[in-house]
């Protein structure tokens, strides 16, 4: 779970169904309890990478506020050099599924377009990400030059000693009069996370419980088809002088063999499970 406390570390988050061009941190900084806001925006553009595009989410940060309210369960990079290669400019960070499903890898160039306008980025750090926050990030500077702008999130971290539950109070009570403005606690946000990864983790576990059933069902019946048919062939062993521990043991062969062959087909549907849970989460970054 450490990829939901640090990806969710922001005390309060606040998201807003259209992006606003209204300041809210101006309305924010007036609350005393508040020690920083970093605001954020989201929108959708497309990802080319050797000659294939997918629809992408973007999530546009400040680098400087950003990550210090929040920070992502890195594969590649770090806390410190990722942040600053994005305030540095020309670069782009990517959930590791995407990575995965695209075969894209630290320091590759990708395009992003949007409204007619396009950028090269470098990848200059990849995340673990399964379906919450699952966006590629990039500079709001960045984001601009294609067209994105305004604000639909703001992370807020609350003073030392400040109760999270009154702050959100408080926020709520400063935005009710924009529409479509929802104020959460990182706990709620952190508890949502955690029952959607639950939902990744009982369908894994369905998956390869349904194939363990139905490989020892399948074993099962061909062993019991295998059995009959070599009745006969049993039958005439006895009769040229073998015994019964020599016939149990050709139908523990046989056993064995039937075992290793479901235990194959097992692990080819674990593969294939995990191929098509791996898709699954990339889909949710496109």
């Amino acid at each position: 779970m450490d990829q939901i406390g640090r990806q969710f570390g922001a005390d309060i988050q606040i998201s807003s169904t259209t992006p606003i061009v209204e300041k809210l941190d101006e309305r924010l900084a007036s609350i005393q309890m508040i020690n920083r806001v970093s605001d954020t925006v989201w929108d959708h553009a497309a990802l080319q990478f050797q000659g294939t595009t997918s629809q992408v989410a973007i999530l546009a940060v400040d680098p400087k506020s950003y990550f210090a309210t929040a920070q992502l369960p890195w594969r590649h990079g770090s806390d410190g050099s990722a942040p600053a290669a994005l305030e540095k400019g020309g670069a782009v960070i990517i959930p590791e599924a995407l990575a995965a499903s695209r075969d894209i890898s630290l320091g590759d160039y990708v395009r992003l377009s949007r409204a007619g306008k396009t950028l090269s980025l470098r990848i200059v750090g990849t995340y673990a990400s399964l379906a919450t926050g699952n966006q590629v990030v990039m500079s709001r500077d960045a984001a601009a030059e294609l067209g994105i702008t305004g604000s639909n999130g703001w992370n807020v971290e609350a003073r030392p000693g400040v109760d999270v539950t009154a702050l959100r109070d408080t926020i709520a009570d400063s935005v009710a009069d924009i529409p479509g403005v929802s104020v959460i606690t990182a706990a709620k946000m952190k508890e949502r996370a955690e029952s959607e990864l639950g939902s990744y983790a009982g369908a894994a576990f369905g998956i390869v419980v349904l194939a363990l059933s139905l490989g020892a069902v399948g074993a099962a019946g061909l062993f019991s088809v295998g059995v009959a048919r070599r009745e006969k062939e049993f039958g005439m062993l006895r009769a040229i002088g073998a015994t019964r521990g020599d016939i149990t043991r050709l139908v523990a062969v046989d056993a064995i063999l039937i075992g290793i062959a479901a235990l194959a087909s097992g692990l080819l549907v674990g593969q294939l499970a995990g191929w098509v849970l791996t898709r699954l989460v990339a889909g949710h970054s496109e």
